[in-house]
């Protein structure tokens, strides 16, 4: 699908070195909620390592702010337009998403998303790298960013599909620690339903994977990612990065503030599936097998059990048949 609207204007070259980190105060670091694509690329040692940054065309404010943000962490980046939902028409829309009947309908902003996150995918797929990074423009983004999309991607696992690298504030179910990064960063399996798309990794073959098995969409593109109770998060591996390293404005700023433009660009739909412990196979098995080797530690052994059969009870006197 050809993307509508012209590119981006380029970004400013003034970097702001107080924004560090994501307790950050300047208004370059606080990106608003709205759509779009960008590619962000950093060549390091001879490395190319390529992001996508999505923001609306319409949304020229939030692309400032995000062009002065990478600026400051010395990331190079190039714009490209982002699918606007709004714009889309129906028989467009009809031909790639496919409603769930007696499910909530996908909004028009959510459509959009999912095609420019599917841009994004085949950008990647198409590429020569690896991996990829794609972050959305509503990102507040940590000054560590660099060291892990730089000139050392040793960190990522071999058999990684997804390194998600965002957080919603909100508790998720991880399992054991893989690895521990540098600056006290620790790499973790995610096992459960995490919001939200505004920053990951995705291997390129991963991406090649969504791309076909999204060919037609019924779902938002987060839960297609990350919600366990679908056939697709459940075939991919991810890991979650700890602490995080970008999380959306408006987790931090619920109430809105000076530093963020307007709120999501569309309100979401309902989700089909809950994330409670039925979605969850992988806990279903560590309990089990937690269950077993609690059950070998206490059983009694077979001496035991020879004991406890041979031992007489209290207050009775055992006679023989010549008595």
């Amino acid at each position: 699908m050809v993307l509508p609207g012209t590119p981006p204007r380029a970004c400013h070259p003034a970097a702001h070195q107080q924004c560090s980190g994501l307790n950050v105060k300047h208004p370059c670091c606080s990106i608003s909620n709205d759509i779009a694509v960008a590619l962000i690329y950093t060549i390091a040692g001879g490395l190319f390592v390529k992001s996508y940054v999505i923001n609306l065309d319409r949304s020229p404010a939030r692309w400032d702010r995000i062009c002065q943000r990478f600026t400051s962490i010395r990331l190079e980046f190039q714009g490209i337009p982002a699918v606007d939902g709004s714009l889309l028409h129906y028989d467009d829309v009809m031909a790639i998403y496919q409603p769930i009947p007696n499910a909530a309908t996908l909004t028009s902003g959510e459509v959009g998303c999912f095609l420019s996150h599917r841009n994004c995918w085949s950008e990647i797929a198409l590429g020569q790298e690896p991996f990829g990074c794609v972050f959305e423009d509503d990102v507040i983004i940590s000054s560590h960013l660099p060291q892990f999309i730089g000139d050392d991607t040793t960190w990522i696992p071999a058999d990684a599909d997804i390194v998600k690298i965002e957080t919603v504030l909100g508790r998720v179910w991880l399992d054991r620690v893989v690895s521990m990064l540098p600056g006290n960063f620790r790499l973790t399996l995610l096992r459960s339903l995490h919001f939200g798309t505004a920053g990951y990794i995705i291997s390129k073959s991963a991406a090649k994977r969504l791309l076909k098995l999204t060919e037609r969409f019924s779902d938002p593109v987060d839960h297609v990612m990350f919600n366990p109770a679908f056939g697709v998060a459940r075939g991919l591996k991810t890991y979650q990065i700890l602490p995080a390293l970008c999380v959306q404005s408006y987790h931090l700023y619920p109430e809105g503030s000076d530093l963020v433009d307007s709120r999501a660009l569309t309100q979401h739909s309902t989700v089909r599936f809950p994330d409670n412990l039925e979605n969850m196979p992988w806990l279903k098995r560590k309990t089990k097998s937690a269950l077993r080797r609690i059950w070998r530690f206490v059983r009694p052994t077979s001496e035991n059990r020879n004991s406890l059969r041979r031992r007489p009870k209290q207050g009775v006197t055992r006679t023989t048949a010549s008595q």
